[in-house]
């Protein structure tokens, strides 16, 4: 059995009763207390200085060049091996092996349960060819000294392991169920249901406001430049329809996917960011945080939209002969499209179990089952079967395992990205940068949150990807939260929300979606900046407002 199998530190919880733990050069009684004081002194000046190698006759391995101790193998540091190898206390051994991470790898040690356990350290696996604990006695005693002093190091990079591999156990399922839902409504036509159940709510006197909902709402399960390809004959229509400006409607379009797209989950950024943010288990408020907070910049982009139509005409305002689909045709490419209650059943429902599991916990009710239903990963799986009865409903399941296929070569990139964006956060959180933050925690806690807003904006601006920026901001943020005064449960999801914001701040020709848009809607690269880019800054600027009236009532 492991080491650090949880039923091994529960016996060693009961055995610090009876036992506490002691300070393993000295054996005085620490309990909870992380550091010995007496021997704190002695240790530092025991300590050899970062950089300082041994010379050949120091040590015994004579082909090993660079080789370097972490102290000197005098007083209590002597005293403390010798307990541990000849007085029967191999658990000394394991503190001592404790202290080896933190000199070796700066790791922080935490008391749990009076036991000193090492946390986690970014690229811990590499640096060091071989670690040589102690020299091992050929003394017979029941337990190996040096083995039990290698436990805490081998436990940190095998945490990195466990933590990437952590990411698609968990993040990642969630990733991969929200993107196949996203599919099958393509495939189903049920985003199309979805678009003719809002422009009869809103009417066809309001074109761009109609398409613009139907953009946000699309956009949560569907990828915002999927979603634009698939909605933009139906722009198209409505244009000719309605003789509202082309450009007036790809921008309203534009704008509602890619607010959805950066806010609300199931999209695979803001979960990617939840889940970094240690706000995984809470997607709902995420989710109502996420809708609240697409109110300003719908706003904005709505009258953008309308300002920007008379000031730029794209190519289908000029050719009026153009053979436009209507509905009624797409209709009929699709064959029967399944009603409202199944168009928005994959999305609806998981909402209702999180947010019914949700309600629960906060009354202290009691459910297993509903607890269990709500889960993010079991209410999206649940979303999914729903999704696959449409397709085969819509006679389309033998296309189930190309729509599969296709998910994963989507997801499977970002998956990655996921896990290297919390990977990068965690190298930059324990680089200077944190040191600097935490020395200007007046400046940074003013700024609060801002800071997460104007560090996805450099990131989005400056690579393209709205779902890069908003991975590596919140893994570069996740450790910062306390400083920045944002690591109440509630402050935590509303910075998801500020990333996104940030993650949509600009779109200009670095980023794919800003071609899917120009093409799209028949645009010139020029018209796509007066358009596109300086649309996304409006509702950028107008969500991180609206981020920031809510903060000043969340706690």
């Amino acid at each position: 059995m492991d080491y650090y199998d949880p039923r091994r530190r529960a016996l060693r919880a009961v055995r610090q009763l009876l036992y506490p733990r002691e300070c393993p050069f000295c054996g005085r009684v620490l309990g909870d207390v992380r550091d010995c004081p007496d021997c704190a002194v002695q240790l530092e000046t025991l300590r050899r200085k970062p950089g300082i190698r041994l010379d050949p006759a120091q040590h015994y391995i004579s082909n090993l060049a660079g080789a370097a101790a972490p102290y000197r193998y005098s007083g209590c540091v002597r005293r403390g091996i010798l307990n541990a190898k000849y007085q029967g206390k191999p658990w000394r051994a394991v503190e001592m092996g404790n202290r080896l991470v933190q000199l070796a790898f700066g790791g922080e040690l935490t008391v749990q349960y009076g036991e000193l356990l090492p946390q986690p350290v970014p690229w811990a696996a590499i640096g060091y060819d071989l670690i040589v604990p102690v020299p091992a006695s050929g003394k017979r005693r029941g337990y190996n000294v040096p083995e039990l002093m290698a436990l805490p190091l081998a436990k940190v990079p095998g945490t990195i392991g466990a933590g990437f591999s952590g990411t698609f156990s968990s993040l990642g399922i969630v990733i991969i169920l929200g993107a196949m839902i996203g599919f099958f409504l393509e495939k189903t036509g049920a985003a199309l249901t979805m678009a003719d159940w809002v422009i009869r709510r809103v009417g066809d006197k309001n074109p761009e406001l109609a398409i613009l909902l139907m953009g946000w709402i699309v956009s949560i399960p569907v990828f915002c430049d999927s979603g634009f390809v698939v909605l933009n004959p139906i722009r198209k229509a409505m244009t000719r329809r309605t003789g509202t400006s082309s450009v007036a409607m790809s921008v309203a379009l534009s704008m509602g996917l890619y607010i959805s797209h950066c806010f609300i989950p199931p999209t695979p950024g803001p979960i990617a960011a939840a889940g970094t943010l240690g706000c995984g288990d809470n997607l709902l408020l995420v989710m109502g945080l996420g809708a609240l907070c697409s109110i300003p910049p719908l706003v904005a982009g709505y009258f953008f939209a309308k300002y920007i139509g008379k000031k730029v005409k794209a190519a289908d305002d000029i050719a009026d002969n153009e053979n436009v689909k209507t509905y009624e045709q797409l209709v009929a490419e699709f064959g029967k499209l399944p009603n409202a209650w199944l168009a928005f059943a994959p999305i609806v429902v998981p909402i209702i179990l999180m947010g019914l599991a949700s309600a629960l916990s906060m009354a202290g009710v009691k459910a297993d089952f509903i607890s269990f239903l709500g889960t993010p990963i079991i209410a999206l799986a649940v979303g999914c079967i729903i999704a696959i009865i449409d397709l085969f409903a819509a006679h389309k399941g033998k296309d189930f395992y190309k729509l599969t296929d296709d998910t994963l070569k989507t997801v499977g990139p970002i998956l990655f990205v996921t896990a290297a964006g919390g990977v990068l956060g965690k190298v930059i959180a324990s680089s200077d940068m944190v040191n600097y933050i935490k020395a200007n925690a007046e400046v940074f806690e003013s700024v609060g949150i801002f800071f997460p807003f104007l560090l996805a904006a450099i990131l989005k601006s400056a690579q393209g990807s709205s779902t890069v920026a908003i991975t590596t901001t919140a893994g570069i943020v996740a450790p910062l939260l306390p400083v920045l005064g944002l690591d109440s449960p509630a402050r935590a999801c509303l910075t998801v929300i500020a990333i996104g914001a940030g993650a949509m701040t600009v779109s200009h020709a670095n980023d794919s979606y800003f071609w899917v848009v120009t093409n799209f809607g028949e645009m010139t690269p020029q018209d796509g900046y007066k358009t596109q880019t300086l649309g996304t800054l409006v509702i950028g600027i107008a969500s991180i407002i609206g981020v920031f009236i809510v903060s000043l009532f969340l706690h």
